[in-house]
């Protein structure tokens, strides 16, 4: 992976900055403060967006980012991977506006867009997330010693190596052989229950289907019965069928005979109206012709009082032509007056508006003539102080360059000693820097120092506030634990108060319940009451139906009887029957029904104290169920969080000690710290004297040079003052010989605007003569039109004469078809009635009906009886198939548990065999990884370490205990052989170990992709020179030189130390304008000036940083 370009708009010291980033080894450097970690925090920001405010130690908002004064900034990044360029584009803003994403590339159909979207992309892309970037390839400013320091050293490690996902596929799979231990259990659990619940059966399959054979035999029979039955009841329905149809046929007709009588009314109706439409339309005709007399003896009379010929309509027509004619040529006439009176009018208006402005121009040529007088005067006082302010300046520069340079007087300076203050001003400039350089450098150790003091003095802080923070958390736990326990014992308390409610109603329905039985209270012992209660609710409900039906029975043969008592013989056999015999079995038959009855309102009560019984029994399982999950739930999480309390308990004591262990060392690295400062205050205190002094003398020279200037300009003021002069002279000779050109113009209009008056009164006269002609002529025509609109009244009143004559023609032909529609009528009428008489009466066919319908009715009730027989049939059928597929069930059950059972035993111990591969695999990765760390790490610092304290750095693994996992120890080799833990050493050298650790990682992340550096991020180090004493500073170029021989795409160090330019191949130079407090970088080959071959890559400005 390669960056490319970075472009920073309003991005904290930049406004709008593009720099163009090549490959090898590149410097960044520039003072303190200048905008060199705002280039990388642009490069950060532009591949993993909003992260850059939260990863590593950054503790910022996104504002921040955002220059003062600007309300957006934008981060545009270019990078590139495998050959292929990817642009991401980061807007953010100070308002609430959310920022914006979009990440745009060839290799992609579409543009990634939204915040989260592009982050996780890029992480896609680059293999790392922003806390890996972090943790390897970006050295940031001030974590140096993340590595060494950061107690999550193992976590980091094993994530950039890719180890994490081992461990997350180990974890996935003990939750993987927990799910199948679950799945193993619950299977075997509900075999068993199942195999319980067969046992209870006492019958098997094949005995249930030949009592359901048995049974589908008798309702074969009963449905053939039914089938007869319902034969002859078709053929009595069919027959009434046929008679409702002659009853309908004979209503039709007697409907079809009224509806012929309607319709001869109807058309006699419509011939009265036909003989009065031919009356009305004769009458409209004579109305018509008397209309027409009138309107031509009006015509006559308008003819009289016009030359033109009225006397037909064609001679009128003609006549509105002719004065149409007229009209036209009239009002061309009019119209052309009215044109030249306007075009006269005009020409007067422009004459008078040309004069006007004549005369204006004249005026303002006068005023400008004085203004230029004045003017004059003014520039020749002017000049008259000009020479005078020459001397005086003159004399005050050379009392001042004769103080300042070493040999002449001040009689003896002129202009040529311009180039000798110069000279000696740069000399004292060159004095001034190097003592503002040497001063610059102190002060940047100085806060260097401080920085580090003010840091040791925060963490130490940090580390007492974590200590009372802890002490605080341990006090809150300590009664968290204790309002856990008692929540614990009242979710016990409420269980036993649940159980005991529950053993009270259990007692009542036979059922006993208590906190062990629960389970089987609810999976084996309801559910067997249940089905017993279920089985005895359906006899129940069998014998109801069977009651009913034997209700309806005795109902039949009471009605029958009391029939036959009316009638006196037997309606089968046509025997006569004795009362006394009939009354006899009615009493009998009544007595039987009413035994009948009380035997079915028992069952009904005891069908509902069934229904009522088995509804407790569901509400108890219900309840049960609601008890067993407050058990396995509510108290079972309090039971867990009691237990998670008391470990995070352990915890707390455990970090209470490693606390307190770390801010003691801290206090003696402040000590030191605050010796160092001391050195320094004393050594800047000499400095600034110098840097005074030397400041002082430029000052002079500076105020030197400035006489200089100030006589040239005083000089240059003469004589731009004297060509002004002349200037004005020459303005003033032209604006006087404008005026005289002016003054002729003016007499030459006034002659022309009384030429054109004269114009204008002859063309008003000719206009009003055009205007009389234009009046006459429209009278005429309005007189002819009159005529013409008449003639027009007369051809609308003929067409009205003929419309009356065709509706006249049209009505007589109408009463002729209605006489012939009224004989069709007749004779169609005579037909029905005539068909009306041959056909049964209405009486005679209603009787038949009646009767068939009795026949009908009687036979359905004896085919009622045989579908009774068979809904009971049914029913026991049906109960038996429902015992049979229970038992079928139970056996796919118990079968598809035990297949259930077998294969979660086999899934969990394939997991089992899984894990421990996955130990063996991480355990030997480890080994080899932590060989090439040491390998490359040690190759880094053999490089760049020149003490003899220590020989090599250790990296092994430890365990432990506490956590029981193993984790990454560093140790340093001393030369006596002891090992040391890096915190144990100076600032310098923990810095060099972390350096040359991060290196040795970076190598290997590159190794682990087959050398491929392709998709290898930039390796970036931040102020790495921070801890470095001055003989270090010079060692990191081997290391730089270490890195270009593995290949490494790029290597960003970002230094106000120039020194490392020997080690780079390109160097960008960031300077901030104190004035503006905008940065500007410019990138060029290392040792190159700037503008050279090599020169600059970006180039542009932007704002506080």
């Amino acid at each position: 992976m390669k960056i490319k370009r970075l472009r920073l708009e309003n991005v904290r010291s930049y406004d709008d900055q593009t720099v163009e980033f090549p490959d090898g080894v590149i410097l960044v450097h520039g003072e303190n403060g200048s905008g060199k970690t705002s280039l990388l925090m642009g490069i950060f920001g532009g591949l993993f967006l909003s992260k850059i405010t939260s990863v590593g130690s950054n503790s910022f908002t996104l504002e921040d980012l955002v220059r003062r004064g600007e309300d957006s900034a934008c981060v545009e990044l270019v990078f590139e991977v495998g050959g292929t360029a990817y642009t991401t584009e980061w807007r953010l803003h100070r308002t609430s506006t959310a920022s914006t994403a979009e990440l745009t590339s060839s290799a992609l159909s579409n543009p990634v867009t939204g915040v989260r979207d592009v982050r996780a992309a890029v992480v896609q892309l680059v293999g790392l997330d922003a806390e890996d970037f972090a943790s390897s390839v970006y050295v940031k400013q001030g974590e140096v010693d993340r590595l060494i320091d950061d107690e999550d050293r193992t976590t980091t490690i094993d994530s950039l190596l890719g180890l994490d996902e081992i461990d997350n596929h180990t974890e996935r799979m003990k939750q993987a052989r927990r799910a199948a231990g679950r799945v193993r259990e619950a299977n075997a659990e509900r075999r068993r229950g199942h195999q319980e619940d067969r046992d209870e059966y006492d019958r098997d399959e094949a005995d249930f289907q030949r009592e359901i054979t048995a049974l589908t035999d008798d309702i074969e029979a009963a449905e053939g019965d039914v089938e007869t039955a319902e034969e002859y009841l078709g053929r009595l329905k069919d027959h009434r069928r046929e008679k409702t149809a002659a009853l309908d046929r004979y209503e039709d007709l007697v409907e079809k005979a009224r509806a012929k009588a309607e319709q001869v009314e109807r058309v006699e109706a419509k011939r009265g109206e036909q003989q009065s439409a031919i009356e009305d339309a004769e009458s409209a005709i004579e109305d018509a012709e008397d209309e027409i007399e009138r309107i031509e003896a009006e015509i006559a009379d308008l003819g009289e009082g016009v030359e033109y010929d009225l006397g037909d309509e064609e001679s009128a027509e003609a006549a509105r032509e002719g004065v149409t004619a007229a009209l036209t040529e009239a009002s061309a006439e009019r119209a052309t007056a009215e044109s030249k009176l306007e075009s006269a009018r005009e020409e007067h208006e422009r004459l008078v508006d040309e004069r006007e402005a004549a005369t204006e121009t004249l005026d303002e040529l006068t005023d400008e003539r004085e203004s230029l007088r004045e003017r004059y005067e003014s520039i020749e006082e002017r000049a008259e102080a000009a020479e005078s302010a020459i001397e005086e300046a003159i004399g005050k520069r050379d009392r001042r360059a004769a103080s300042f340079l070493p040999k002449p007087e001040a009689a003896d300076v002129t202009d040529e000693h311009r180039e000798a203050v110069g000279e000696r001003l740069d000399t004292l400039c060159e004095k001034r820097e190097a003592a503002t350089n040497a001063l610059t450098e102190a002060r940047t150790k100085r806060e260097v120092k401080a920085s580090a003091l003010e840091e040791a003095r925060a963490e130490l802080a940090d580390l007492e506030e974590r200590l009372d923070s802890l002490g605080e958390q341990r006090t809150t736990i300590c009664e968290e634990i204790e309002a856990a326990k008692a929540e614990v014992e009242a979710a016990e308390g409420e269980l036993a108060e649940r159980v005991e409610n529950l053993a009270s109603d259990g007692d009542e329905l036979g059922i006993a319940v208590s906190i062990e039985s629960l389970g089987e209270a609810r999976n084996d012992h309801l559910p067997a009451r249940r089905d017993e209660l279920t089985d005895a609710l359906g006899d129940a409900k069998s014998a109801i139906a069977a009651l009913n039906t034997e209700e309806r029975q005795y109902t039949e043969d009471l009605d029958e009887l009391r029939n036959l008592g009316e009638g006196g013989t037997c309606p089968t056999c046509g025997q006569a029957v004795s009362e006394a015999h009939v009354e006899d079995e009615i009493a009998e038959l009544e007595d039987e029904l009413a035994d009948m009855r009380e035997r079915k309102a028992a069952k009904e009560s005891e069908r509902e104290a069934i229904a009522a019984e088995r509804a407790d029994l569901d509400g108890l399982r219900e309840r049960i169920t609601e008890t067993i999950e407050y058990r396995d739930d509510a108290l079972e999480a309090r039971r867990e969080k009691l237990d998670d309390l008391c470990e995070r308990e352990s915890d707390i004591d455990a970090e209470v000690a490693e606390t307190s262990g770390e801010a003691d060392a801290m206090g003696e690295e402040i000590a030191r710290i605050e010796g160092q400062l001391d050195d320094f205050d004393e050594r800047i205190a000499a400095l600034e004297t110098d840097e005074s002094e030397a400041r002082e003398g430029v000052s002079t020279g500076e105020a030197v040079i400035e006489g200089f200037e100030t006589v040239a300009e005083r000089r240059e003021a003469l004589e731009v003052a004297e060509t002004e002069r002349e200037d004005v002279v020459d303005d003033i000779r032209d604006i006087e010989n404008d005026i005289e050109e002016k003054q002729s113009e003016v007499e030459s209009l006034d002659g022309a605007l009384d030429s054109q008056r004269g114009t204008v009164e002859n063309r008003e006269t000719a206009l009003a003569e055009a205007r009389e002609r234009v009046e006459a002529v429209e009278e005429a025509k309005s007189t002819v039109e009159g005529a013409v609109e008449r003639y027009d009244t007369i051809d609308d009143h003929e067409a009205t004469i003929s419309r009356a004559t065709q509706r006249i023609a049209g009505a007589e032909r109408a009463i002729e078809d209605f006489n012939e529609q009224l004989a069709t009528l007749d004779r169609e009428l005579a037909k029905v009635e005539e068909e009306l008489d041959e056909h049964d009466g209405r009486d005679e066919i209603e009787a038949e009906i009646r009767e068939t319908e009795a026949r009908i009715e009687k036979r359905e009730a004896t085919r009622e009886e045989y579908a009774t027989r068979v809904r009971r049939l049914r029913d026991e059928r049906s109960k038996l198939e429902i015992e049979r597929d229970n038992l079928e069930r139970l056996n796919e059950r118990i079968e598809r548990c035990e297949r259930k059972e077998r294969w979660a035993d086999d899934v969990y111990q394939e997991i089992e065999m899984v894990l421990s591969v996955y130990q063996r695999v991480k355990s030997e990765l480890r080994e080899e990884y932590l060989a090439y760390i040491n390998e490359y790490t040690n190759e880094v610092f053999g490089k760049i370490y020149k003490n003899t304290g220590y020989q090599q750095v250790q990296i092994e693994e430890i365990h432990n205990e506490r956590r029981e996992t193993y984790d990454y120890a560093i140790r340093l080799l001393r030369d006596d052989g002891a090992r040391e833990n890096p915190t144990n050493a100076s600032g310098g050298e923990r810095a060099i170990v972390n350096l040359a650790l991060r290196a040795g990682i970076y190598r290997l992340i590159a190794e682990m992709g087959g050398g491929d550096r392709s998709t290898l991020p930039p390796f970036i180090l931040d102020e790495p020179t921070t801890f470095l004493d001055e003989g270090h500073v010079g060692q990191l170029e081997r290391m730089l030189r270490t890195l270009d021989d593995w290949d490494v795409p790029q290597v960003i160090v970002v230094s106000h130390d120039e020194r490392l330019i020997h080690g780079a191949d390109h160097e960008c130079a960031v300077r901030k304008d104190a004035a503006t407090k905008t940065s500007r970088a410019e990138m060029h080959v290392a040792g190159q000036s700037r503008g050279a071959d090599g020169g600059d890559v970006g180039v542009a400005s932007g704002g506080d940083d």
